[in-house]
């Protein structure tokens, strides 16, 4: 038996030198030991236990692949994509009002030469009304529209703004042929 602690004891109780003695019962140390569990009572009934079919065994169902998986839904993306790429690029586009407002507009601003009319004529009726001379960084607005050095002015001809002379005295333009084409600034 195994010693008490007297360490433990709550000191604040007060002892009035009384010892009190708790009979201990006889299944103290065994609780179960004088107890037998019964057996289950037997059925009366006289019928016979019913027969079931046997349950068929459930085959194991295969594992999909994720890797299979992964391509069969990476290659219905690329067939459906595909398809309503090809959907769109085959569909007749009809502009609206306002994109062929804005086309008509464009081309109504747009420089055009006639056919009559050569490289020089068109440059010699540009409307230049302001120019910034700036070396490579020279800037002319022609015909209400800002280029720079290396714009297209005019694309049947092929006319290129090429900057201004050092002098500042005339804006330079450069032709499909190649020829040097010179418009005074004043």
């Amino acid at each position: 038996m195994s010693k008490l602690n007297w360490s433990n004891i709550n000191n604040e109780v007060e002892n009035d030198g009384r010892v009190v003695v708790v009979p201990r019962t006889p299944d103290f140390d065994h609780p179960y030991a004088h107890r037998v569990p019964t057996p289950p009572r037997r059925s009366t009934s006289t019928s016979r236990p019913t027969a079931h079919k046997p349950i068929p065994p459930q085959h194991a169902q295969p594992r999909s692949n994720p890797v299979t998986l992964g391509l069969i839904v990476a290659v219905a993306a690329v067939v459906v994509i595909s398809a309503a790429a090809f959907w769109v690029m085959t569909r007749e586009h009809k502009p609206s009002l306002r994109e062929r407002q804005m086309v008509a507009a464009n081309l109504a601003n747009s420089p055009v030469i006639s056919y009559e009319e050569t490289a020089k004529d068109f440059v010699d009726t540009l409307n230049v009304s302001t120019v910034r001379v700036a070396g490579n960084q020279t800037r002319a607005n022609l015909n209400g529209k800002l280029y720079k050095v290396g714009d297209v002015i005019e694309n049947s001809e092929g006319i290129i703004f090429i900057g201004a002379d050092p002098d500042g005295e005339y804006l330079l333009f450069r032709a499909a042929n190649g020829e040097t084409l010179f418009r005074p600034i004043k």
